[in-house]
């Protein structure tokens, strides 16, 4: 890979800023089919796979075509989201700004789904609007910032490399992980005018060049995709003594500013009470691709499965999963450490359900029964990063109860604070008992993206609402990251990102395993998102819809 020799250039006027994003989506629009496929074959699947398209080209492209519409509003001087999409006020609770649908193709596109950010206790309204997109406001240069590339899913650096350029106003280094190094080339075409432009620069390397760069005095800021080991590293020393004595003194390592997104052990509580056929099959599904996409291998998988112990569809639920998943063919476990990182999560282990035989290279989706959540479970407390779904079961006598105990147990018993889910049953959804203690659930979730009948990997790939850990998090306690990517309308002062769907959902979404149509999806997708129209909406919803 190569790097442009201007690099770093200093973030040029607004207009060619819009000029570049313009011609960034055109490129990656090129870029895409050539990135499917090279990601297709390094994870060993069939070529053109659907999921390679909606993990890679489709969010960047979404992300680029956002972006343009917030500096767009910014150089006509307007906020960069409209007003009317704010709602709320101070002496009500955080105000809340209705991010998905953005406009009349999303309801088009993602029928029945729902996205607001919800603000910090203090923010108002005027405020919010004058701070949007600030960096594009003021005139004072930031240093560039080096970018520790994620090993999982493609379209993670790019969008980091973005949020770092369009949302921070640095130029940006991304050195790939060494895992997905594949993607560097790919990267280098998609943004070639960025490249061009010497606002991003694509390098390769190991951990030895990656801690080469950290100490680079050119850099300002760091960004880390990763795991809480690799940030204690960088932040706090090599060796446990020396983090312990670092964190105790308050004498950081790294004199930098730094941002990560570091993974959780994201839960699913699922509300007893009665679902019908459908619903409770769309329950299911969700469930199977949360743990399926990527062959696991997401920050975002779904890792525990809440259920209440005398819930009485429960051993349904549990029946139709394990026949779900084994329909779902096994994955090449291609992410170092994979294996034992499995077999940790199994050892010792009573009740575990492998579906599916385990081979060289190749993992098994696998079920953790009879958790317990009175005891101390390791499980709970750092994310196994492989095709694994524990179980726990909470002995509460209700929903309410229910919905009470797993806020509670999500919030005090498990490691993370990235994304956590609910499933609840359209009619006591409805019911205002429940719909307050949902509404108050979620309020005090300590969880960056929070979820009602979805998977909060969306707010992921939908590239506007601002995606990491909840901003409790501290440099010595960073738990699943510290600050925000995406949030392509440049927002200040969120909180949290809450998300909800239809259960069930119609057509079947396109991130679901089965789906036929998803790769004619994705195809149409980066068309779509690369230039907008109701014409290449059609064409994204029909592939859709047959699926």
């Amino acid at each position: 890979m190569s790097s442009s020799e201007r690099w770093p250039a200093p973030l040029p006027p607004l207009d060619d800023r819009l000029a570049l994003l313009r011609r960034t989506a055109e490129s990656l629009r090129k870029a895409a089919p050539a990135w499917v496929r090279s990601g297709s074959e390094a994870k060993g699947l069939p070529p053109d796979h659907a999921e390679e398209w909606l993990v890679g080209p489709v969010p960047v492209l979404r992300h680029v075509r956002l972006l343009t519409g917030s500096l767009d509003r910014i150089q006509n001087g307007r906020p960069t989201i409209d007003p009317s999409s704010v709602k709320g006020d101070e002496a009500e609770g955080p105000l809340r700004v209705r991010i998905l649908p953005f406009d009349a193709r999303d309801r088009l596109l993602f029928r029945g789904f729902s996205a607001e950010a919800r603000m910090q206790r203090g923010v108002d309204a005027g405020e919010l609007l004058a701070r949007g997109g600030a960096v594009h406001r003021r005139r004072t240069p930031r240093g560039p910032a080096l970018i520790l590339g994620a090993g999982n899913v493609s379209s993670i650096p790019a969008m980091d490399a973005l949020t770092q350029i369009f949302g921070e106003g640095r130029a940006a280094m991304v050195k790939t992980s060494p895992v997905n190094a594949w993607v560097g080339p790919h990267l280098e075409a998609g943004f070639a005018p960025l490249v061009e432009a010497g606002l991003l620069a694509v390098v390769d390397g190991d951990a030895q060049r990656g801690a080469e760069l950290v100490a680079d005095e050119r850099f300002e800021h760091v960004h880390l995709t990763g795991s809480i080991r690799t940030h204690d590293r960088i932040v706090w020393g090599e060796n446990e003594e020396e983090r312990a004595r670092r964190k105790a003194e308050d004498r950081p390592l790294l004199q930098k500013s730094l941002s990560s997104e570091l993974g959780n052990v994201s839960p699913m509580a699922v509300v007893p009470g009665y679902y019908g056929a459908r619903e409770l099959d769309f329950v299911v599904e969700t469930i199977a691709a949360s743990v399926t996409n990527n062959a696991g291998f997401n920050c975002n998988a779904t890792r525990l499965l809440i259920v209440a112990a005398g819930w009485h569809q429960k051993n349904a639920l549990f029946e139709r999963l394990r026949l779900r998943l084994e329909r779902i063919p096994m994955r090449k476990a291609y992410y170092p450490g994979a294996e034992a990182a499995w077999a940790s999560a199994i050892e010792g282990r009573e009740t575990v359900l492998q579906l599916g035989a385990r081979s060289e290279g190749v993992l098994p989706w696998t079920l953790l029964f009879g958790l317990s959540a009175e005891d101390s479970e390791p499980f709970f407390e750092r994310e196994h990063f492989c095709p694994v779904l524990g179980v726990v079961e909470l002995d509460v006598p209700g929903s309410l109860s229910f919905i009470e105990a797993s806020t509670r147990f999500m919030n005090e018993r498990l490691w993370g604070t990235l994304n956590a889910s609910w499933m609840i049953p359209p009619a006591l959804a409805a019911a205002p008992d429940h719909d307050q203690a949902l509404e108050l659930a979620i309020a005090s979730l300590r969880y960056g993206t929070v979820a009602v009948n979805q998977w909060p990997a969306l707010g992921y790939a939908w590239a506007g609402p601002p995606w990491g850990g909840h901003p409790s998090a501290t440099l010595a306690d960073a738990q699943s990251g510290l600050g925000w990517v995406h949030n392509a309308h440049l927002l200040e002062g969120v909180e949290k990102v809450v998300l909800r769907g239809p259960l069930p959902a119609w057509p079947k979404p396109i991130w679901f395993a089965d789906h036929r149509g998803a790769a004619e999806a994705g195809r149409q997708l980066v068309d779509y998102e690369a230039q907008a129209s109701w014409w290449r909406a059609a064409r994204v919803a029909v592939p859709a819809v047959l699926g």
